[in-house]
């Protein structure tokens, strides 16, 4: 199924307040962002996640995510979002133009408030804070706010910098930054038994 279809899908009627991104790892930067849809205000929060960086895919250098699909959206619901919508950055995603994606929002999930980092930007003519998204919302009747994804104002918290710090195996780093301490799931099977030796 297109990725616009199963925005379409999900219709709904209450208004919503609705934040984009890939939420790789779900680190505390993140949590700070859900915290923020689900406390200030009564609209239904709503995540959407790309199951891949759109900026790996537009480059054409994939990398393995921290966690797969499933355990990163159960990581969103723990921390207290139930609606999460999980898409691939495919061509009916990257064709649309901001102002055609927040129509896609407006329309379908009844957007009111998005929520994004200070640097995200949305659509294939890249519309961010700088350069004409509020004025976007405001002309659908919605609104835009902005969320620094840091923790204690230190430096901005970084799921490739997470990456990094897993590949070298510095956990107390890794942990430090991720919302819940970092973990790998999968079937024991039985070996050559070669331990007990």
């Amino acid at each position: 199924m297109k990725s616009i279809d199963v925005i379409k899908k999900h219709y709904q009627n209450t208004e919503s307040i609705i934040t984009i991104g890939t939420f790789d790892g779900v680190h505390k930067g993140h949590e700070l962002l859900f915290k923020f849809l689900k406390d200030t205000s009564n609209l239904t929060p709503i995540v959407i996640t790309f199951n891949k960086s759109p900026k790996e895919i537009i480059h054409n250098n994939p990398s393995k995510s921290i966690y797969d699909v499933e355990t990163k959206e159960s990581l969103i619901k723990n921390l207290g979002i139930q609606k999460i919508i999980s898409l691939d950055f495919d061509d009916s995603i990257k064709s649309l133009s901001a102002k055609e994606f927040i129509n896609l929002l407006k329309r379908n999930l009844n957007l009111k408030t998005l929520v994004i980092g200070e640097d995200t930007t949305i659509g294939k003519d890249k519309i961010g804070k700088k350069n004409g998204l509020n004025d976007i919302l405001l002309s659908f009747e919605c609104e835009l706010k902005l969320i620094s994804i840091k923790k204690n104002n230190e430096q901005k918290i970084s799921s490739s910098e997470i990456k990094k710090e897993i590949q070298s195996g510095n956990f107390e780093n890794v942990n430090k930054n991720l919302s819940k301490k970092y973990f790998l799931q999968g079937i024991v099977v039985e070996g050559k038994k070669l331990g007990r030796e």
